[in-house]
C-alpha cells in the first residue's frame, strides 16, 4: 500500500493527492509551484553566467539573495534540498519512485534473482534492429571519405571514433571564462557566502560514509564479516541492463562499465550534489586504476583537493567564483570537478552543450536541433563506439566505458547509460544522489525476488528527452583514466 503524499512547503501528509492538491490551493496559493514562472532561466553553465555577470558589473559584496520565484526547500524526510520550483513536482514524483515498497503478493515478479534474461520470441527481430544502430566499421568509413573528402562526418561516426571530419556544432570544450566575477546564491545555493559550514554537518561528512560490517551466512554456509558502506549502492548496473532488456519496446540500451557504484546523499543539511557525482567517478577510476588510491575520499577532502588544484594555478578562477569552498556547503560545478581530476592526474574533458551554437548547414537535411538532442546524440554515441567489447544482455549491452558527469542548472547526476525505444524516443540513465535505491531493486541485488513492475523500479533512473527540453544549456565531464598512471597522493 503506497504511503501518504507530503506538501512540499509545510509537510502535511494526505493519503489523497486530491486532498493535498486542494491543500495547496487554499494554504499556499501564493507561493505554489503549480503557478508558472514568470521566466525560466535561460543559463546553466557556470561559466557562462560567470562571463555574463562579470560583463554585467556583478558586485561581490554578498548581497545577492536567493531568487525566491526559483527555489524552495524539498520537506520530505532526509532530504532539505533546495530545489527549482518548476523542478518540484518531478522532484517528489522520483521520490515516491525511489520509496517504491513491494507490491501485492498476487502480483507476478518483475525480475527473477540475478541472470541473464531469458530470450524473447522477437529477439531476432530487435538484434537486428539494434544492428542498425551501430556505427559503421572502420574500413566503410575509410571507403566513404575516398569518395568525398569534403564531406563532414555524423555526430554518431565522429563521436564513435571512427572519423576525424568535422564535430557538432553544438557540443564544444568548456573554456575559461575571460573575466571571471564572484558568483551569488542563484549559482551557488543559499550558503554562497558562508564561512563555515556547522560542526556537526562537517563532522557528518567526514564520518557518516566510512565503512561499517555486518554478519552474513556465506553460499558454504559458514558466517561471514562483510564491510559495506551505508550510502553506495555495488552492482546496479548489471540489474539495470536486465531491466531494460525485460521491455518490450526497448530496441536498444547501452551502460558505462558495471564496477560504477550508486551513491546517496548523506542526510544533512547542504545539497553537495557535485561531490557525490565525483565519488561516482572515481568508482570506475579507482577499478581501472587499482595501483592508486581505493577509498574514496570524504567531502572535505574532495574541497582540500581543489583548493591545492587552484593553489597550483589549477582552473584557479574557481576561486575567484566562489571566494573559495573549503568547510563550506557552497554548490560546486563543472569547473570543480574538472580541477579535482587535473589534481589527482587523471586527465579528463569538459564540454557543454549549449543553444547558441544551434547552427545545421542548408542541405544536411537534419533541421535544427535543440540541446536536449545534441546531448542524446552524444551520450548514444559515446556509449556505441563500446559495443564492440561491451557484453550483451539481452537488447542491452555493458561496456568498459566511463560514466559521464551531468550538470544542468541547480543540479548534478552522473549519466551511467542511454535507452532508446522502437519509436525512437531515448532516455537518459542515471544515477542521482538525491534518491536512494528502492527495496524492490535491493531485494534483486541480494538474489530475492522483487515484486513490482519493470517501469517502477527503471523510473527513478530515467530522464526522458521531454524532460530535457526544459534546459538551453548542459555540461559533461568524461574521465580518461590512464592505466600506468599515479593518482596523486593528496587527496
Amino acid at each position: 500500500m503506497a504511503g501518504p503524499i507530503s506538501c512540499p512547503f509545510c509537510g502535511y501528509e494526505s493519503g489523497s493527492e486530491y486532498n493535498v492538491q486542494l491543500h495547496i490551493e487554499e494554504r499556499h496559493t501564493d507561493d505554489s509551484p503549480f503557478v508558472p514562472e514568470p521566466e525560466r532561466p535561460k543559463k546553466v553553465s557556470r561559466l557562462s553566467k560567470t562571463s555574463n555577470a562579470s560583463s554585467k558589473g556583478t558586485s561581490s559584496s554578498g548581497t545577492s539573495s536567493m531568487p525566491e520565484d526559483m527555489w524552495t526547500r524539498c520537506t520530505r524526510p532526509g532530504c532539505g534540498e533546495h530545489v527549482l520550483l518548476s523542478e518540484i513536482d518531478e522532484h517528489l514524483d522520483l521520490h515516491a519512485a525511489a520509496a517504491l515498497a513491494e507490491q501485492d503478493e498476487e502480483r507476478p515478479p518483475a525480475l527473477p534473482p540475478r541472470r541473464s534474461p531469458p530470450r524473447r520470441p522477437a529477439e531476432k527481430e530487435a538484434s537486428s534492429k539494434t544492428r542498425e544502430l551501430l556505427p559503421p566499421s572502420p574500413r566503410k568509413l575509410e571507403k566513404g571519405r575516398a569518395k568525398s573528402p569534403g564531406k563532414t562526418a555524423s555526430i554518431l561516426s565522429f563521436f564513435s571514433g571512427t572519423s576525424t571530419h568535422g564535430r557538432s556544432t553544438t557540443v564544444r570544450r568548456i573554456h575559461e571564462p575571460k573575466a571571471p566575477g564572484r558568483l551569488g546564491k542563484k549559482e551557488l545555493g543559499p550558503h554562497a557566502f558562508e564561512k563555515r559550514m556547522p560542526d556537526d554537518v562537517r563532522e557528518h561528512l567526514i564520518h557518516g560514509a566510512k565503512p561499517q560490517y555486518v554478519q552474513r551466512i556465506s553460499r558454504s554456509g559458514r558466517l561471514v564479516r562483510e564491510a559495506y558502506v551505508p550510502n553506495e549502492t555495488v552492482g546496479l548496473i548489471p540489474i539495470l541492463a536486465d531491466l531494460c532488456s525485460l521491455e518490450e519496446d526497448t530496441r536498444a540500451t547501452y551502460f558505462c562499465h558495471p564496477c560504477v557504484r550508486h551513491i546517496q546523499k548523506l542526510q544533512c543539511d547542504g545539497n553537495f550534489c557535485g561531490y557525490w557525482n565525483i565519488q561516482v567517478l572515481l568508482t570506475y577510476i579507482q577499478h581501472m586504476m587499482p595501483q592508486g588510491p581505493q577509498e574514496l575520499p570524504n567531502i572535505i577532502q574532495i574541497q582540500k583537493t581543489i583548493e591545492k588544484a587552484w593553489d597550483q594555478g589549477i582552473l584557479s578562477f574557481g576561486r575567484t567564483e566562489t571566494g573559495g569552498i573549503l568547510d563550506t556547503r557552497k554548490w560546486i560545478g563543472t569547473q570543480e570537478a574538472l580541477a579535482f581530476f587535473n589534481r589527482i592526474n587523471v586527465k579528463a574533458e569538459a564540454l557543454v552543450v549549449k543553444a547558441e551554437a544551434l547552427v545545421v548547414k542548408a542541405g544536411d537535411g537534419d533541421g535544427d536541433k535543440i540541446p536536449a538532442t545534441e546531448l542524446l546524440d552524444y551520450v548514444e554515441a559515446y556509449f556505441m563506439s563500446a559495443t564492440d567489447t561491451a557484453k550483451r544482455h539481452g537488447t542491452s549491452y555493458t561496456t568498459q566505458l566511463a560514466p559521464i558527469y551531468f550538470q544542468r542548472v541547480g543540479h548534478s547526476m552522473t549519466i551511467v547509460g542511454i535507452e532508446r525505444k522502437d519509436d525512437g524516443s531515448r532516455n537518459l540513465l542515471v544515477f542521482d544522489s538525491s534518491f536512494a535505491t528502492s527495496k524492490p531493486m535491493e531485494n534483486v541485488l541480494d538474489g530475492r525476488r522483487a515484486r513490482s513492475s519493470v517501469p517502477d523500479m527503471l523510473r527513478p533512473y530515467r530522464r526522458s528527452e521531454l524532460s530535457l527540453t526544459k534546459w538551453d544549456e548542459f555540461e559533461l565531464l568524461i574521465p580518461h583514466p590512464i592505466v600506468d598512471a599515479e593518482m596523486a597522493s593528496a587527496i
